[in-house]
């Protein structure tokens, strides 16, 4: 089984677009498989919910519509991986804007195999530990995981202001165009007036 977070701010449906796209996800990946429920969703923001409901709601497992209505925050993203490691999965895999440039961002999958993987490894063999090893170990996998999560969060947050400032500094120059289009407007109404007006008091003088 496998386990994803979708993260979204301003660009959720971006995330959900690739998923329709391409009918699957990267954090889909395992829909093939024998298990009647090979993935689950946790999804951040109603954007990205909304864009998946419609394919992908069988998946879905939580939904959060205010995560990004106040400032996001390492306790969010430990209460996050809290909630993807309430169900034993054999990988996790985060789905989020990976923040590139003012006007660019890339869709990214990060993926993470299971808690048991850290145990198996034997990396930590050689390591005395003060208390249960596999307690221990579950609190670092967790640890990591929070961190990753919360790192996603703000690459998500940073494309987001990003586009947004860069739709304002669209929206400010072609209001500026706007404006200079009906100054000079304004200004050839005003000039053709003027000369209408001159021109009828020099031919009434000329009358005289």
């Amino acid at each position: 089984r496998q386990q994803g977070l979708q993260t979204h701010g301003g660009m959720g449906c971006r995330i959900a677009a690739l998923n329709t796209r391409a009918r699957s996800s990267k954090c889909l990946c395992v829909l093939t498989s024998h298990d009647p429920n090979p993935v689950q969703l946790l999804v951040l923001g109603s954007k990205a919910r909304d864009g998946l409901i419609r394919t992908h709601s069988k998946y879905f497992k939580n939904t959060y519509d205010e995560a990004y209505k106040g400032p996001i925050t390492f306790s969010l993203a430990s209460f996050l991986a809290e909630q993807m490691l309430a169900s034993s999965a054999g990988s996790y895999t985060i789905l989020y804007n990976k923040f590139k440039s003012v006007i660019a961002f890339d869709v990214t999958a990060m993926s993470f195999k299971g808690p048991e993987v850290l145990g198996e490894s034997g990396v930590f063999d050689e390591y005395e530990f003060e208390g249960e090893k596999e307690e221990i170990l579950a609190d670092l996998y967790q640890f990591n995981l929070a961190c990753s999560v919360y790192g996603c969060l703000l690459e998500n947050l940073t494309s987001e202001q990003a586009s947004r400032m860069t739709a304002m500094d669209s929206a400010s120059n072609n209001a500026k165009d706007m404006i200079s289009k009906l100054q000079l407007a304004y200004n050839r109404l005003r000039q053709a007036k003027i000369t209408t007006e001159l021109t009828e008091i020099v031919a009434g003088a000329e009358s005289v």
